[in-house]
């Protein structure tokens, strides 16, 4: 957990969608003063991906790493990874679209500055829709972990969250 609270305290700015530079409160960011920049939720995928029993976290982690690779949706992809005790959570965006955005404002792309916006947000237990900076995510976390997220520019419907529901078998 000392990756959320370190993620969440710094000095941060959001990239949204389009290539626009926010501050917490809204304004346009200055990016040399932050320490890490926030991909809007739009422009990452994100997986959780639960070993076999048995698996040490070690050994998870590994697993994961490959997983990354090899299933990543991008031909450029980036990623975090991020273990949690039933398994480990995979965010992926794509770098080159990602180093378009920020070379437009002026900042070089540096993957370790770079987190999905989702791990901004406290963590929490179960099922929940936020609002993000580029639309909603509706959320299942168990065990303090997020499990599983889908993203939409609107807030979800009855039946898109219902679909989004029956996709876990939680």
């Amino acid at each position: 957990m000392a990756v959320w609270t370190s993620y969440r305290t710094a000095r941060t700015c959001w990239l949204r969608e389009g290539g626009e530079l926010l501050d917490v409160e809204g304004a346009s960011a200055d990016p040399r003063r932050a320490r890490l920049i926030a991909l809007s939720r739009g422009l990452c995928r994100f997986e959780f991906y639960a070993p076999p029993p048995g698996m040490s976290g070690r050994g998870a982690l590994r697993a994961a790493r490959l997983r990354a690779e090899a299933f990543a949706p991008f031909t450029a992809a980036d990623s975090v990874l991020l273990r949690a005790r039933e398994g480990v959570a995979i965010w992926w965006w794509d770098g080159d679209r990602t180093a378009a955005l920020l070379e437009a404002v002026g900042i070089a792309y540096d993957p370790e500055r770079l987190v999905p916006e989702t791990l901004l947000q406290a963590p929490a237990e179960g099922w929940r829709q936020v609002r993000c900076a580029d639309g909603y995510e509706a959320q299942y976390w168990r065990a303090g972990a997020l499990r599983a997220a889908a993203w939409r520019r609107r807030p979800f419907s009855a039946e898109q969250w219902a679909a989004f529901a029956q996709t876990l078998d939680a």
